[in-house]
């Protein structure tokens, strides 16, 4: 979120100053409405040296070095300000945006506690305030103050959209869409505003509403490659992996160095079972980020499908070994031991992998298979069960009951497992093989032959 902080402007005092300083601070004005920040300290500092209690001249100091990008020369003239003028309008605001250009946050919130006793209904004080309360991550501080800003200036879209932002990182993903909707409608070309609002909607699973959100943004701002990146996220997450794809390689053209976009682009491609250039992809992230386990698990599935179980397992061992909290590595390098006949460690791989998520269905199935293939059927089929309480439309515990049963010669309980993981996903290509041979088996030749 970006934060706009008060431009501090320059106002011909009317204070009477001696006439010498009254001289050298008019000087100073004009030269600050001039631009000429750097003539006008020097001006203003001549006049401190003519008048030592001339409030005014170190007030309008403090607004050139604060333009000037030095926060902390404008914080020390607002301070003398305070000290002889403890009153004096506007030096706590300003001295607490100063503060905020210094990341000083909570000085800053303590000073704009002072300037909104000073003026209680002046909007742009509770909205920098809640702009530093968000720095602190009190968000619902945040909340309430662009709240009472709104009460002052209900037109004023920023505040709309901050307030959305300080609700988004509350959670409050329905409310924060409300308050971009309200924004756009006060600045309905606003790019900013579409990019947040996508986010929003993609948190509460509107994949489609923030597309079109994002669409609006890259139209509005066609080089926001975070924009076209995260489009990439919310097109993978409603299976257009194309679109995905498509939109991960645009945005790393604008910048490569974006954070993740090489693994979300291996995920959409292991998506659309182009393992290798997955591998490649997984690859490039590594060397990116080369402490991130996922990275190590992603690519060692993605080996696992192109039946390199060497790589495969290389890259599970040190995925676990930078996470030992890891139950989907566990998971994929229990199937590879199974596949191995290493049913031993295949267990164990479900013991440790269940003893960080014990509500994974797919550890309890993999478990299972391991333990029919030691002899322990009624184990096995216990974990299955434990597998489809937890997930009544668990693809994999259907299909390793599927297998078991099969393998135990209850083809017809075979065959209505495999129908049901069909049912859950028609794409299983090898469950058509499996249900096939059970057919066959049971002597429905003309099914087996349509399988």
């Amino acid at each position: 979120m970006r934060y706009f902080l008060l431009l501090l402007t320059f106002v011909a005092c009317q204070a009477a100053y001696a006439q010498t300083s009254d001289t050298y601070v008019q000087r100073g004005n004009t030269k600050a409405n001039a631009k000429n920040l750097k003539g006008a300290i020097a001006e203003f500092t001549i006049a401190i040296e003519v008048d030592a209690k001339n409030a005014d001249a170190y007030f309008l100091r403090g607004n050139a070095y604060s333009n000037s990008n030095d926060p902390a020369s404008a914080v020390q003239d607002y301070t003398k300000v305070i000290s002889l003028r403890p009153n004096y309008k506007n030096a706590f605001f300003y001295r607490a945006n100063a503060y905020s250009n210094m990341k000083e946050y909570r000085l800053a919130i303590a000073d704009f506690d002072r300037a909104a006793q000073q003026s209680p209904k002046n909007a742009d004080i509770y909205h920098y305030r809640a702009n530093a309360k968000g720095n602190v991550n009190d968000n619902k501080g945040a909340v309430e103050d662009f709240t009472t800003a709104i009460q002052f200036k209900p037109k004023k879209h920023e505040l709309f959209e901050y307030r959305g932002v300080a609700r988004a990182n509350l959670g409050d993903y329905a409310g924060a869409v409300a308050d971009y909707n309200t924004a756009l409608k006060l600045s309905p070309k606003n790019a900013d505003i579409y990019y947040y609002r996508a986010n929003a909607k993609a948190n509460l699973n509107d994949f489609k509403g923030a597309i079109m959100d994002f669409d609006q943004t890259i139209a509005l701002n066609p080089n926001n490659a975070e924009a076209i990146y995260y489009r990439g996220n919310a097109k993978s997450n409603i299976s257009d992996n194309k679109g995905a794809i498509d939109d991960y390689n645009r945005a790393v053209k604008l910048n490569p160095k974006l954070n993740e976009l090489y693994h979300y682009l291996g995920n959409a491609r292991i998506n659309s079972s182009d393992y290798k250039t997955a591998i490649a992809d997984y690859t490039k992230a590594i060397e990116l980020n080369p402490v991130n386990y996922e990275l190590y698990l992603s690519r060692g599935i993605a080996y696992y499908n192109l039946k390199d179980t060497t790589n495969a397992m290389k890259d599970l061992q040190k995925s676990i070994r930078m996470n030992r909290k890891n139950p989907e590595a566990y998971l994929n390098r229990g199937n590879i031991h199974l596949e191995q006949q290493k049913f031993a460690e295949a267990v164990l791989d479900g013991d440790t992998g269940l003893t960080y998520n014990a509500k994974s269905d797919n550890l309890l199935s993999m478990r299972a298979k391991g333990k029919y293939y030691q002899g322990d059927t009624t184990s096995a089929l216990e974990d299955i069960e434990a597998a489809l309480k937890i997930n009544v439309n668990s693809e994999s515990a259907y299909y390793t009951r599927g297998d078991i049963r099969s393998a135990m010669d209850k083809d017809s309980l075979a065959i209505a497992d495999y129908n049901k993981v069909l049912e859950i996903n028609p794409r299983v290509q090898d469950v058509y093989v499996k249900r096939g041979k059970s057919k066959d088996k049971i002597g429905d030749f003309k099914g087996a032959v349509i399988d």
